[in-house]
Parts: C-alpha cells; structure tokens; sequence
C-alpha cells in the first residue's frame, strides 16, 4: 500500500519559507521576486509583526493603481507605496488565515500563471482581478467540515478514473485538464469531443443508475459519450483511502510542478482541503466491479431537447439491465480518448 506523503510545495511557498527563516528583520513587509522569467514584477512577500508573519502576494505596477480594497474568507488585497520603485505601487494579497495557508499557495500560482506573460500594466491588474474573483466563491464556500460521504466516494471514484487513465500512458496534461468535474461541467472528464460520465455505487446488488440532471447523458455536440459505473466495497481498512489516492497521483505529477498545481487546484475547487485531511484516512475503497457503456442512440436517457418546455432540474434513475446492450471493453475507451 502506498505511503502517505507530504503535499508538494510549489515555488513560491518555498520562497516563503526562506522569507520566514530570515530573522535579520524583526518586522515590516519583506519579499523576494518570484522569477525573472515573469514579465510583470512579482512578489512572495511576508509581514512580520511583533506576534504574526502573514504570507503575501505582491504584484508593483504604475501608480496610479485603480481598484477597491477587498476582505474574504482568509484573505484581503490592498494597495500601498512601493517604497523600492518611485512611480509604483503594490497591489497586496494576503493570506489572513493561516490555517489556509496551503490552499493560498495553490492560488498564488494560479493567479502568477495568469499574469505570467503580460506586459500591458492596465491587462495585468485586470487578468489578476478577474482570476481572484473566480476563487471569490472558493474563499466564501469553504465547509468546515470537509467533503460530505456521499462526495468522498464520487470523488474517489474520479481519481480512480484519472489514476487509471494516466496508467495507460496518455499525456498527463491532456488527462489532468479532461477532468472538468471540478470547474462545473457538465461531464465529468472531456477532451475534445468525447466525454465520460462517472457514477459510483456501494451498493450490494445495484439494479439502477442515479441521474442527476438531464444534461448527463446528453451526447449533443459530442462524437463519443460513455457512462463509467465503478462498485465499490466500503470498509473502515483494508482497501485504498482517499488521501492515499491523492498521494499516488500528487506523486505520479511530481516530474511536473505545473501539472501538480493544477491537479492540487483542481482538488480544492472539489472541497478537498489538507485541513480535513485527517478525516480521509478513512473509509477505504476497492473496486468490485467496473462496466462501460456507450451512450448513444437508443440508451436509455433524457436529453434536454427531449423535455416539455418549462421542465428542468430533472433527476432520474436507469435500470443497470437496460444499459446492457450499450456496455463496451474499458481498455478500447482509453483507446479512443
């Protein structure tokens, strides 16, 4: 069985750390430039005060900078003098709660990413605003009490799929963005034109297939759409954890910083956060069975042209024996994709 490790830490949460173990300034705002091949002047920052050290993002452009202060659920973005260039300013990111510390790192990249090659001061301030207010909801949302059972297990079930997808040899990149669960798509894994919907069950003898909404087996637009139901057995032991799941893939993504941001992104966007981490331990999973099935025409489904007008939100259920006929090798799926 596979030994939990650390989550990797990205490039700018080590410049943190290197930022906190310098004692030469005992308070103030300290930072260092992320890397020189960013186009704007960018920042890992920390402020130390007497009884705290906040992490901080720092972004310098042309004064005047133009936007309102803004307070979240862990974080704020400010504005003062960039002392260090006359002429400037700093728009501030600061993590407010530290026990979010891991996710703000996550997002500081995500942000970085976003204003990497932009030279135009003005589309950098709006590039970094319009990716921060798409965490906004993030931030706003977060449980306190992480992942419900029902949304361990489907996600156990997308990793699982994602896990197996990556086995097969296909590009890490094109698996890790296919999977669209997260970001609120309609399928859970696309590429391109083809789709797969993924459904978990644990029950003993599963007669039907829970549809929660009648875009799911809608194949408009699409080449190929195959619906993935994987069974599992749930036991306190013995099988395969959620966190050791995202520790096989977080390991199977190391050669990739890029690719592991993304995959640790993706993760919190689903409300899987290392705070809650201690919960995942348990239960464990193994797969009882695996089938596949094409949808195509004639399976049994809803299709949104197919409902009377003023008909929406719809959840329905098929029966496992009608979807027989459909049902196709796994390995010729990973095929196609």
């Amino acid at each position: 069985m596979l030994q939990m490790m650390s989550p990797m830490t990205t490039k700018i949460e080590t410049l943190w750390t290197d930022l906190e173990a310098d004692t030469t300034a005992t308070s103030g705002l300290l930072y260092r430039r992320y890397a020189a091949s960013v186009k704007p002047d960018i920042f890992a920052g920390i402020r130390r005060t007497a009884s705290t050290v906040q992490r901080l993002l720092a972004v310098s452009l042309p004064a005047p900078v133009v936007t309102e202060p803004l307070t979240l659920n862990g974080l704020t973005l400010n504005v003062e003098s960039d002392t260090a260039r006359p002429g400037h300013q700093l728009v501030l990111i600061t993590l407010t709660d530290a026990t979010q510390a891991d996710l703000f790192g996550v997002v500081c990249e995500d942000l970085i990413a976003q204003i990497a090659d932009e030279t135009e001061p003005n589309n950098v301030l709006s590039a970094l605003l319009g990716r921060l207010e798409q965490w906004t909801t993030l931030f706003e949302s977060l449980s306190p009490g992480g992942l419900s059972v029902e949304k361990r297990q489907g996600l156990f079930g997308e990793l699982w799929f994602l896990n197996r997808w990556l086995d097969t040899g296909s590009n890490p990149a094109d698996c890790l963005t296919a999977w669209a669960g997260p970001g609120g798509s309609i399928h859970d894994f696309q590429l391109s034109d083809r789709a797969v919907e993924l459904k978990t069950t644990s029950a003993v003898n599963p007669q039907h297939i829970q549809i929660s909404n009648e875009r799911q087996l809608d194949d408009s637009g699409l080449s190929h759409l195959w619906l993935w139901l994987l069974t599992l057995d749930v036991r306190p032991n013995g099988g395969q954890s959620l966190n050791e799941l995202v520790d096989l893939l977080l390991n199977k993504l190391s050669a990739s910083p890029t690719l592991r941001t993304q995959f640790r992104l993706k993760l919190y966007q689903v409300g899987y956060q290392p705070v809650h981490r201690h919960t995942y331990d348990t239960p464990t999973y193994t797969l009882r069975t695996e089938q596949v099935f094409r949808v195509s025409e004639g399976f049994p489904r809803l299709k949104l042209n197919h409902l009377p007008a003023g008909v929406s939100a719809v959840r329905y259920a098929i029966a496992l024996v009608a979807c027989q006929p459909f049902q196709v090798e796994a390995a010729d799926v990973f095929a196609q994709l």
